[in-house]
């Protein structure tokens, strides 16, 4: 009989223990909430609202110009095609006619001495770089073109008269004389018969 109060009385303390035990728990882990109107605590300082974002306006995509609205690109404006240019005019060049009888080719014409006596043909004309008519080349003496030699007569020694068959070519200087000058040869010095400083 003398257990039974105090297993009772263990219980007792067992219950207030559990009890102090789940109080104190409670406590430590979630502060009771304050009732309605009463002023915040220390140990629980108020929470500031999280502040609201607001959202970034969007830009419309540009409309489209109106076909009234858009500028046209200048057009070119033509231009007239360039005049042709007038062809030069052709120089006006001066001509003669001659009568047949008052010209003769010299190549080939017979050279007559002193009486008329025959010296030779004249096989080729020599001019300068100006383009005058220096000398004549005559090819005298021999017979049947055996002995011939060629001579270097002054153009200016020619003497030209008319006949019914065309001028007629002659010189003054002696036959002899003609015969002993200075042969022609083609690509030397050229020693010209009659002419002004020669010795006749």
């Amino acid at each position: 009989m003398s257990r039974v109060p105090f297993l009772l009385c263990l219980v007792l303390i067992q219950g207030l223990w559990f009890a102090m035990a789940t109080s104190a728990q409670q406590a430590s882990v979630a502060p009771a909430a304050s009732p309605a109107g009463s002023p915040p605590t220390a140990s629980s300082p108020p929470q500031p609202a999280p502040a609201q974002i607001s959202p970034l306006p969007t830009a419309s995509p540009p409309s489209p110009p109106s076909p009234a609205t858009q500028t046209q690109p200048a057009q070119p404006v033509p231009q007239p095609p360039p005049s042709a240019a007038p062809p030069p005019a052709s120089p006006v060049v001066p001509a003669e006619q001659v009568a047949p009888v008052e010209l003769t080719g010299v190549l080939g014409e017979v050279v007559l001495g002193p009486g008329d006596a025959r010296l030779g043909h004249i096989v080729d004309v020599l001019a300068d770089s100006q383009g005058r008519l220096r000398a004549v080349v005559v090819d005298v003496g021999g017979f049947m073109g055996v002995g011939n030699r060629k001579v270097a007569v002054a153009w200016a020694a020619l003497h030209f008269a008319p006949s019914d068959k065309g001028p007629v070519i002659s010189i003054l200087i002696p036959a002899d004389r003609i015969k002993s000058w200075a042969e022609y040869i083609p690509g030397r010095p050229v020693a010209i018969l009659g002419a002004t400083g020669s010795t006749p």
